[in-house]
């Protein structure tokens, strides 16, 4: 997509525009949605347009972005409209940093882990019908950490391909061994909110 068709979609606006961000590619090829990034600061939730024959999902970006987890999506955006070059700078920091965003994002990711596992117990003890989901939680975490620490950017879609593409590498028998004992083809993101709302069901 060029700026005249994005402008023509979302009206005039001076923030930088890309298309990129989250899912790390312009477009997503499982869900035919383009990906663009509005670097105007706001918090407002992603939106979903739909454009003739066009999808684009609108993710609201912020200049001042510290989380490395949302830094590391940033590398490799396809920038449409930087008037003052913002973008592009911090873009290129982004890039001078990469091995160290993904390992701070790798150990957050693998602190999360733990949290839900911790939680798990407590909920264990005290008979919380949530404790399959607290497990599930620390699973997907965990799953993340590693890809994380593989300079992989995890996708809830690929999440399962892309650590199996790690069978590869020297850490076969260790991915294999997390794949068999996890169930992590159960633990999906998009399995957990489903999750959520049965265990709700009881009360």
């Amino acid at each position: 997509m060029n700026l005249d068709e994005i402008i023509k979609i979302i009206g005039p606006t001076n923030s930088p525009i890309a298309i990129g961000g989250y899912n790390s590619d312009d477009f997503d090829t499982d869900c035919n949605i383009y990906n663009l990034v509005l670097f105007d600061g706001k918090s407002t939730s992603d939106e979903i347009i739909n454009h003739e024959s066009k999808i684009l999902k609108i993710s609201h970006g912020n200049l001042s972005e510290t989380s490395p987890e949302n830094l590391i999506h940033y590398e490799n955006l396809k920038i449409i409209q930087d008037p003052e070059w913002e973008l592009k700078m911090l873009v290129s920091k982004i890039q001078e940093k990469k091995n160290q965003l993904f390992s701070t994002s790798s150990k957050n990711a693998l602190v999360e882990s733990q949290l839900s596992l911790s939680k798990a117990k407590n909920a264990l003890e005290n008979d919380d019908p949530f404790v399959s989901c607290w497990i599930k939680c620390g699973i997907v975490s965990l799953i993340d950490s590693i890809l994380l620490q593989n300079n992989i950017l995890p996708n809830p879609v690929h999440a399962l391909s892309s650590i199996r593409s790690l069978k590869q590498k020297d850490t076969s028998q260790f991915v294999d061994k997390i794949i068999s004992e996890t169930g992590i083809e159960r633990a999906t993101s998009s399995l957990l909110p489903r999750m959520l709302k049965s265990t709700c069901g009881f009360f």
